[in-house]
């Protein structure tokens, strides 16, 4: 029973949660299931924000216990995160604005729903590479509170229209994350599932002729 939890979760990580964490420039690891908790590692550019765990238990606890019932809670260690000496002390740089917007809503009890711009320099950990540099300037835009689709084409054309009036729209093609409701999700993780089955049963019978 616990072997069939622990690689489930492990699958749901890998499919959902790991790309997502990964395109904040860092990574998040699996290291252990026991009673109910999961144990994760959060590495790189994420794990040097103060407000990591509550995007944790907001975003991945959440996603984990959706999918698997018997996941109560989760805890995680962090590493690698980006220190800066100031006089002797250490700080941490900001490595995205998400993660503190959360927790703005949470302390601060604001009342839902609520829509919340943000902007300013964030920074990664990892050493830059074509389109991803250490230092970034980020425009970000939140909304809370709301089910509806229409949230996320308000957010997508409010996007395209700040990159049309400040001239830089030329081949730049808009999109989004979404996978759809949980109907649509359950039938993407099925489909993703059948196909990576497949892939490894193909390089199963590769590695038996080799």
């Amino acid at each position: 029973m616990i072997i069939e939890i622990v690689n489930r979760i492990k699958e749901l990580m890998e499919s959902y949660i790991k790309p997502a964490v990964a395109q904040d420039g860092g990574d998040i690891k699996f290291r252990g299931y026991k009673d109910g908790i999961v144990y994760v590692e959060l590495q790189g550019a994420c794990s040097g924000c103060p407000s990591a765990a509550i995007t944790l238990k907001q975003g991945v606890q959440n996603m984990l216990s959706y999918h698997i019932p018997e996941v109560i809670a989760q805890t995680s260690s962090l590493k690698r995160c980006t220190p800066l000496m100031i006089k002797g002390e250490r700080a941490t740089l900001r490595p995205e604005f998400t993660a503190a917007v959360v927790r703005l809503l949470i302390e601060k009890k604001l009342q839902t729903p609520i829509k919340l711009f943000s902007t300013g320099p964030a920074f990664r950990y990892e050493r830059p590479q074509k389109g991803r540099q250490r230092q970034i300037h980020q425009i970000n835009f939140e909304v809370f509170g709301v089910e509806d689709s229409k949230a996320d084409v308000e957010l997508i054309s409010l996007a395209q229209h700040l990159l049309t009036e400040f001239g830089i729209n030329k081949n730049v093609k808009a999109g989004n994350q979404l996978l759809g409701d949980s109907e649509t999700i359950t039938k993407y993780r099925e489909a993703l599932i059948y196909t990576l089955q497949s892939i490894k049963m193909i390089y199963q019978k590769i590695a038996k002729i080799g």
